[in-house]
């Protein structure tokens, strides 16, 4: 995962972070996304920076499959 955040100078603060996620697996594509759904739920910085923030991203496979 690779993170981009947005920040503006005065006052300075993060106002919004982006991500695009590279995934190696052969899962089915509704398995793939309760997964995406169930890493966002769980996870204590996404959580975080969504309550504060607009956080936003895509899920790829690496075999160049559309996004998920």
């Amino acid at each position: 995962i690779q993170l981009t955040g947005v920040r503006h100078d005065q006052p300075p603060q993060l106002v919004s972070v982006t991500y695009p996620w590279t995934v190696q697996t052969d899962a089915a594509e509704d398995r793939l996304r309760r997964l995406v759904e169930t890493a966002k739920r769980n996870s204590t910085v996404y959580q975080t920076l969504a309550l504060a923030i607009p956080v936003s991203g895509t899920v790829v496979r690496d075999d160049g499959a559309l996004p998920i």
